[in-house]
């Protein structure tokens, strides 16, 4: 649970970093498999951080296992939209350098 606290803090961060402005507002699209019951600290999270920058939306993509992440990833770089944050396993990071 810490880690996913601190990679939580760090990906938030990083949103925060990525481009928001108090332009139009800006949706950010973020990949990733996370277990439903995970899914409800992550969303707390991402409404806090909606709350505290009203020009940014979170579009949270999630998915049941890696595999499923890879390959929506993968469409997504196909069609020339992938998402802006992502969380890949281990397993899958040689596949992708």
């Amino acid at each position: 649970m810490a880690f996913l606290r601190i990679f939580f803090g760090v990906l938030l961060s990083l949103l925060v970093l990525s481009g928001c402005h108090p332009a139009p507002r800006t949706t950010l699209r973020l990949a990733l498999w996370i277990p439903n019951e995970e899914m409800v600290s992550l969303k707390k999270q991402v409404d806090e951080f909606e709350s505290e920058n009203p020009s940014c939306r979170v579009e949270i993509v999630q998915s049941a296992s890696s595999e499923e992440t890879r390959q929506k990833i993968t469409a997504d770089l196909a069609r020339g939209a992938p998402p802006d944050v992502s969380m890949i396993s281990a397993k899958d990071l040689l596949w992708w350098t």
